[in-house]
C-alpha cells in the first residue's frame, strides 16, 4: 500500500512540475503516469530480486544494487516510450 501511495505522490509532483514548465496537459500526463509506474516498478523489483536471489542460494546484496538499477532503467524507458506512444496522437495537435 505504501508503494502505491509513494508512486502516486511522485507521479503527481512530476505531473504538476511538467505542467508548470511546459503547459501541455498531454505531455504532463505522460511524465506523471510514467513516474508513477516507474516508482512502482522500482519498489517491486527491489523487493522481489533479493527474495529470488536468496531462494536461489545467492547473496541478496549482490543483486540488490546493480541488477535492480539496470532492470528499472531499461523497463522504465520502455514504459515511458509506450505511454508516450499512447498519447502521441494528442501530442501531435
Amino acid at each position: 500500500m505504501a508503494s502505491i501511495v509513494m508512486g502516486l505522490i511522485v507521479g503527481s509532483v512530476a505531473f504538476l512540475r511538467a505542467l508548470m514548465l511546459q503547459q501541455d496537459i498531454f505531455l504532463s500526463l505522460v511524465v506523471g503516469s510514467t513516474m508513477t509506474f516507474v516508482v512502482l516498478l522500482a519498489i517491486l523489483t527491489g523487493i522481489c530480486l533479493p527474495l529470488v536471489s536468496k531462494r536461489l542460494g545467492m547473496d541478496p546484496a549482490v543483486l540488490a544494487g546493480p541488477i535492480t538499477t539496470s532492470v528499472v532503467d531499461v523497463v522504465g524507458l520502455l514504459i515511458y516510450f509506450n505511454i508516450a506512444r499512447m498519447f502521441l496522437p494528442a501530442l501531435a495537435r
